[in-house]
């Protein structure tokens, strides 16, 4: 199982990812670096949630990108994100207002988020 936990009261700056040349992934976050970086966080070897890490109470500035969550199990509130770059649609701390959650947000277990 991935791990899991609460991740509160950190101070996260400065995550940039410079690519390469050579880069052909068509995934938009693989050119994208992530303060908090969630990768199957509560997710058994079958693919269920069985736990939910929580996210919440941290400051994130000038990272590409706030929050990615990837197939995991997690809630993201109440945390003070600036990002360095416009992000992607519909990551936690984009530049577009609609992504940002205001209230207990449970995250899906696939996507972006």
């Amino acid at each position: 199982m991935g791990a899991v936990g609460p991740i509160t009261y950190n101070t996260i700056t400065g995550n940039f990812w410079t690519a390469y040349a050579s880069d052909t992934n068509p995934q938009p976050q693989s050119d994208y670096s992530a303060g908090i970086l969630l990768y199957g966080a509560g997710i058994n070897a079958s693919g269920a949630a069985t736990k939910s890490t929580s996210v919440s109470k941290n400051t994130l500035s000038n990272n590409q990108m706030g929050v990615q969550v990837v197939d995991s199990d997690a809630s993201v509130v109440k945390n003070a994100i600036t990002e360095s770059s416009p992000g992607i649609p519909d990551s936690i701390g984009s530049t577009d207002s609609a992504a940002l959650p205001t209230a207990a947000t449970s995250m899906p277990t696939t996507g972006t988020r």
